[in-house]
């Protein structure tokens, strides 16, 4: 029977022959527009520095597995989405666990048998995780001259370090070069180490209570990654959402285009909400408003709890989908929005929950609002710049063709017809296929820009696109007529 094969020396036998060949696999990144940038508090993990993650596991792996801190809740609720099969969330979530000033690494002093500090192992990362690490010192069962020390987390063992006993050295030098869960600092040298059983770690803190200059650094570090969407842990700070507004603003005008999603505090009233909408004003800004609900796993969450779970919802419907009617699966509603209080969230600009009697998922976003309310200028229409779904259109587009003239046009091109030709053409592709979505409506426009008359003089090649936006079905109305 035909089986594996060489193409050097090729096999005498008819038949089918198959070779299995092990390669690298390849990892397609989360588009932008996908991946949301998240801001938390958390009892491990990288402090003060973006990470990106493909997966809740990815968060285990990286942060530890703790389900029960605010940032756990962020994250899986970003990913989660709407939490149907089909309909999730964040194709990707660039973390920042954010550390305060109280923030420490749990330690552990070790002796020797004299006795002295001889090593001091800390935590890798600051939190309270840490304190449930443990060391064991022994004498090593097969050599009695050597010593083991073993990191236990949470009980199991996950790291053994064998030395030669007064060769504490060299037991620094092998923690510091592999250890994935401690770091060792020498004290007195030469000395054998005392032996200990599942010795505790202690004074780690997480550092959850926050200032404004720990958002601050957040967000000049989400300066550097790609994103389409920005959401902190449960910030209700005014002032630091004011300073949200103020940056996020600056990052929109300068070209990197994304969105924020803010909340409130739980039970708050439509008052505040709208208070809260009024103030951040930008079409670059939704805010979900009033109530509390309750997840199976998270307990009761306000709106600001809730946030990162919006923001996730928001990423994945991306530019051919509304947020209007999104569900949100395994949660149940505390208290919510009456009608008129749903009316006036409309026009205030402020999302809010309902619900119906949808056997999956009972709880929904009523309708899809930026906070944009603005009903005077000309160049910001009122309809378009209120619907996050066209905003998310707007920069998706600017973001795609300006990735595509800094890599392949700026400072490469030359200021011709011919290279007005071929980003005339550049814009009608991407713009086809935004028609074959039905982000955009067929008939669209792609031309070099008149005004001013194009020279070859300049510096720069002007084009302006002419579209209709692709509308998502917001009310279907049926007449019945009977007899």
């Amino acid at each position: 029977m035909p089986g594996t094969f060489s193409k050097a020396a090729r096999p005498k036998r008819p038949g089918s022959y198959v070779n299995f060949e092990a390669i690298a696999s390849t990892t397609v990144p989360a588009a932008i527009g996908s991946t949301v940038a998240i801001g938390f508090t958390h009892d491990y993990g990288p402090e003060e520095a973006t990470v990106t993650l493909r997966s809740l596991a990815d968060f285990k792996a990286i942060f530890g597995p703790s389900e029960n801190t605010p940032g756990f809740g962020a994250v899986k609720q970003a990913f989660q989405g709407e939490g149907l099969d089909g309909r999730g969330g964040a194709g990707a979530v660039v973390a920042f666990r954010m550390v305060g000033a109280s923030g420490a690494k749990a330690t552990k002093a070790l002796q020797n048998t004299t006795p002295a500090v001889a090593l001091t192992l800390s935590a890798k990362y600051a939190g309270s995780f840490g304190n449930n690490l443990t060391v064991t010192t022994q004498v090593n069962a097969a050599n009695p001259a050597s010593t083991d020390l073993i990191v236990y987390v949470q009980g199991v063992e996950v790291e053994r370090y064998t030395f030669t006993s007064t060769a504490t050295a060299t037991a620094r030098d092998a923690i510091n070069a592999n250890s994935k869960w401690v770091t060792a600092v020498m004290g007195v040298a030469g000395v054998a180490l005392a032996s200990v059983t599942a010795s505790a770690f202690a004074t780690g803190d997480s550092g959850s209570t926050l200032l404004a200059a720990d958002y601050t650094i957040a967000m000049t570090a989400f300066e550097h990654e790609r994103f389409g969407v920005v959401c902190f842990e449960n910030l209700t700070d005014t002032s630091i959402t004011a300073s949200l507004k103020t940056w996020g603003e600056g990052q929109n005008t300068n070209g990197k285009r994304f969105m924020t999603v803010l909340g409130g505090l739980p039970d708050e009233l439509i008052a505040t909400a709208v208070t809260r909408a009024q103030t951040a004003g930008s079409e670059n800004i939704v805010t979900l408003g009033m109530g509390s609900v309750s997840d199976a796993q998270l307990g009761t969450l306000g709106s600001a709890q809730l946030a990162p779970r919006v923001a996730g919802i928001l990423a994945a419907k991306g530019e051919a989908q509304s947020m209007t009617f999104a569900r949100l699966a395994g949660v149940s509603i505390i208290n919510s929005a009456s009608e008129a209080e749903i009316l006036t969230a409309f026009d205030a600009g402020v999302m809010v929950l309902s619900r119906d009697s949808n056997p999956d998922a009972p709880v929904r976003i009523e309708k899809a609002l930026t906070t944009y309310t603005g009903t005077t200028a000309p160049q910001k229409p009122y309809l378009i710049f209120r619907n996050p779904k066209y905003v998310r259109t707007m920069q998706g587009f600017q973001m795609e063709l300006a990735d595509y003239a800094d890599a392949n046009v700026i400072g490469r091109a030359v200021v011709n017809d011919k290279t007005r030709d071929f980003l005339v053409g550049e814009g009608r592709v991407r713009a086809q296929k935004r028609v074959e979505l039905g982000v955009i409506q067929p008939g669209f426009t792609v031309k070099v820009d008149p005004d001013p008359a194009p020279s070859d003089s300049d510096d720069f090649i002007a084009l302006v696109i002419g579209m209709a936006f692709g509308r998502s079905v917001e009310q279907v109305f049926w007449t019945i007529r009977v007899s």
